[in-house]
């Protein structure tokens, strides 16, 4: 039986993950000198140590130490066969041998004066996901958190709309009102941040919007909860735009894409009648290609537009007709119409969006010629017009690499970087220290990596002298600003792979719970599109571009492999005859919802973090969201 003090150190558990979701992304102290990150990481943790003695406290007290048998490999109580744990405890060992066979071990141990990202930073985010999971007992306590996450994005989000108005009442050395940076210090990491909470916030209208559709009396209750997060989406988005960051809302499509997707293929299996669990036929293809037929008219007649008004109306309305698309599809959705084909509708239109995207990226010397040939000619002349307009022109050059001014000027920037960390991750003579002497672990780079923040000196002997022309001469970089090359030089092959594991088996178990994985077969096509992606990826990265791309390959490889194992899931999913408890069962579900959303904003994640940084409040949501993840999928069904 539980004593008063182990029910207060429950107690004072919870407080620390809720204190941790909601104190980082707000704080920060504009007396430091740093102002942000270093600042946001000391206070956290702070909070893992607090909760880490509360959980000794009461382990001790408990006699934790008689009971043991958890920590056997083969005991039926295992920690070791829960999911998520084996990959977590490879990164600690990856992170802990990294740091003690570093090029600088102070800083891979403590932090770097710039980021303080060291191993006692990543331990301490560890922590607080291992003592959320061990301790999240009910789901008053998960909604808790969810509802701490969204409440939190409000004044962070609210933040930047006062930016973009010119009402923010603190100085700032940069114009934060073309592009808003808030609480996180960064346009790209606060539209980074919002993108997790963007997921949470819809999963929680869609719910509201399922009870008022559900109930006979209407409830004023649901109709006001459905405003106050429909009004938070709004400037939640809002803020996302005006930061005028391309990856993280290109991050946010990926993650949306996952979970409309999702629920409605649910939706469609979920669907009273034989005609739900038939085979796909042809046949169901033309309601969802009617769908389409819209934007792609939009797309033709912008031209017209383009020559009548000005390109920024035919811009306004090629993306008005899209998004009266989409809003169809939800439109259809609550009237419970078209539930066998909608899902298929998704798929075309997002596909359709993203061949216009690749399109508009074009190399505008490569459509020149294009350009005189009828009907398309006029598309080709429309999207030239676009890349001169301000802001939207932006995501028609993502692709260039050549810019070294305006927004454009970071892809260049990235592309420099990369090239020393091709070349610093690839076998090399051994770097010398001040003292004279050489790396004695050379030969184990490649494996081990240089140490969490160490790039910041290892670098410096492949610094592309052209850098300095485009960048401060005084910046050494201490990121690459690509995920695969940051674990790759900070922890090595070995450090990437653990990484690798641990987001694969995230979304395998998220995946489970919603049912879109369901078999052996499905875990097989599921593991290899994810590893065969990566593969093809890089092995294009060598053969057709270069390799200084391999950071990227990887991961659009992984991302497309992704994409395609939910092509195939709503292609060949059904449930069987007879199923009306399966997994499908209920697709408005709470739980259900809410693994939708928190698998799409680790995607999301996933996504952004191969064209920026994971920051502080990114990365403690990623743990938290895993131990969510890990509660609903499989400590909460095993107390009912």
């Amino acid at each position: 039986m539980d004593s008063k003090l182990s029910r207060w150190c429950e107690g004072l558990l919870e407080v620390g993950w809720l204190t941790a979701v909601i104190a980082i992304p707000l704080f920060f102290n504009i007396h430091s000198d740093r102002v942000f990150e270093p600042d946001k990481l000391t206070l956290l943790r702070s909070i893992a140590v607090v909760m880490a003695l509360a959980w000794l406290v009461k382990w001790i007290e408990q006699r934790g130490w008689q009971d043991l048998s958890w920590l056997r490999w083969r005991a039926p109580n295992a920690v070791w066969r829960t999911p998520l744990v084996l990959p977590v405890a490879a990164l600690v060992v990856i992170y802990l041998l990294s740091a003690l066979l570093s090029v600088t071990p102070q800083a891979s141990w403590a932090g770097s004066y710039q980021r303080l990202q060291g191993t006692y930073t990543t331990l301490s985010y560890i922590v607080i996901f291992a003592l959320t999971a061990a301790t999240l007992r009910t789901r008053a306590q998960v909604r808790r958190v969810v509802t701490a996450v969204i409440i939190t994005s409000i004044p962070v989000a609210f933040y930047g709309v006062l930016q973009h108005f010119d009402l923010d009442p603190l100085p700032w050395g940069g114009d934060v009102t073309r592009r808003v940076a808030g609480h996180m210090g960064n346009a790209i990491f606060i539209a980074a941040y919002l993108i997790m909470a963007v997921p949470l916030t819809l999963g929680r209208i869609v719910d509201a919007f399922s009870n008022i559709l559900g109930d006979e009396d209407l409830s004023l209750a649901d109709v006001l909860r459905a405003s106050i997060y429909i009004f938070t989406l709004a400037i939640q988005l809002l803020t996302i735009y005006w930061s005028g960051s391309r990856g993280p809302l290109l991050a946010l499509a990926g993650g949306l894409f996952a979970f409309t997707l999702v629920l409605l293929v649910s939706l469609r299996n979920a669907a009273a009648g034989a005609a739900a669990r038939r085979a796909f036929q042809p046949r169901d293809a033309l309601p969802a290609l009617l769908l389409l037929l819209p934007a792609l008219a939009a797309l033709l007649l912008s031209n017209a537009v383009r020559q009548a008004v000005s390109p920024l109306a035919a811009f306004a309305f090629f993306m008005g007709v899209v998004a009266l698309s989409v809003l169809a599809i939800f439109v259809l959705l609550a009237l419970r119409r078209g539930w066998r084909w909608l899902w298929l509708g998704w798929i075309l239109l997002t596909a359709f969006v993203g061949g216009w995207l690749v399109l508009f990226n074009a190399p505008a010397a490569r459509t020149a010629v294009l350009e005189q040939t009828p009907l398309l000619g006029g598309v080709f002349q429309t999207h030239a017009a676009w890349r001169e307009l301000p802001t939207i022109g932006s995501y028609g050059r993502m692709l260039d690499p050549t810019q070294t001014i305006g927004r454009e000027k970071s892809n260049r920037v990235r592309v420099l970087i990369w090239e020393g960390v091709i070349e610093l991750i690839s076998p090399h003579a051994p770097l010398a220290f001040p003292d004279g002497s050489v790396d004695p672990f050379n030969f184990w780079r490649p494996l081990i990596g240089y140490g969490p923040e160490s790039m910041y000196v290892a670098y410096n002997r492949y610094y592309p002298p052209e850098l300095a022309t485009v960048e401060a001469r005084n910046a050494s970089p201490d990121r690459a600003h690509n995920e695969t090359f940051d674990a790759l030089v900070i922890t090595g092959l070995l450090g990437f792979l653990a990484w690798q594991a641990l987001y694969l088996t995230v979304f395998y178990v998220g995946f489970r719970y919603l049912g879109v994985v369901r078999s052996r077969r499905d875990r097989g096509v599921l593991v290899g599109v994810w590893v065969g992606g990566a593969l093809l990826g890089a092995g294009l990265s060598f053969t057709l571009f270069d390799p200084i791309y391999l950071g990227v390959a990887i991961p659009t490889g992984v991302i497309a492999g992704l994409a395609l194992y939910l092509v195939y899931y709503a292609l060949f999913t059904r449930p069987a005859a007879g199923d009306e408890e399966g997994d499908d069962a209920q697709p408005f579900a709470a739980d259900r919802l809410l693994m939708n959303a928190l698998v799409a904003a680790v995607l999301a994640h996933y996504i952004e973090i191969h064209f920026g940084i994971a920051i502080a409040a990114t990365r403690l949501h990623f743990f938290v969201y895993l131990a969510l993840i890990l509660a609903l999928a499989h400590l909460l069904p095993r107390l009912r």
